[in-house]
């Protein structure tokens, strides 16, 4: 753990992320049956999207960057699911479960006061697809189906420096005083 971040709210930040990784999970689950039929419902949808932004939040706010990059880019794509601008589909759904894992390795490691692992490049560019309106995953990106709890730690804590908001879909998370703005539902 940093020993910028007061223990407490570490401790309430990996307890807190542990029971949204588990409602996004069981969320996620519940979608992956409804790819071939009826679309998953609002709600569910909502649902999942709420776990992933409080993560995120949270993560920013506590000055976790790599949480906080990694939670943005599935919120993203997430958010463009629940909008009905993109269609779910059993890749999309996938690449959204592979997240559950990478989250609840991350926060582990973080826990653990490990380094945390970096954000798997290759299933943030699907994600960043996806957000951009690709519904499956490209022929031959064997990446994106990797291994997706090997990878190169990151910094547990984000620099001081701000975040260009033009930089587009690879841009970092919104800082703290960003992330305060009202959740559209």
């Amino acid at each position: 753990m940093s020993p910028e971040i007061d223990p407490e709210l570490m401790q309430d930040f990996l307890t807190e992320a542990g029971e949204l990784i588990e409602q996004l999970d069981a969320d996620l689950l519940a979608m992956e049956g409804t790819h071939e039929g009826p679309e998953p419902s609002a709600e569910r949808l909502n649902s999942a999207f709420r776990a992933l932004h409080t993560i995120k939040g949270s993560a920013g706010f506590l000055g976790l960057e790599e949480i906080g990059r990694f939670a943005h880019a599935a919120e993203e794509a997430l958010n463009h699911l629940r909008k009905d601008e993109r269609q779910v589909t059993a890749s999309v759904v996938d690449a959204l479960l592979q997240c559950v894992d990478v989250l609840r390795n991350m926060t582990e490691a973080l826990g653990a006061e490990q380094p945390i692992p970096a954000c798997p490049e290759a299933l943030m560019e699907r994600l960043h697809a996806v957000a951009a309106g690709a519904t499956e995953t490209p022929a031959g990106n064997e990446a994106a189906e990797a291994d997706t709890t090997e990878a190169e730690p990151a910094p547990a804590r984000a620099d001081a420096e701000e975040p260009d908001a033009s930089a587009g879909p690879g841009a970092p998370p919104p800082t703290a005083a960003e992330v305060s703005e009202p959740l559209e539902l």
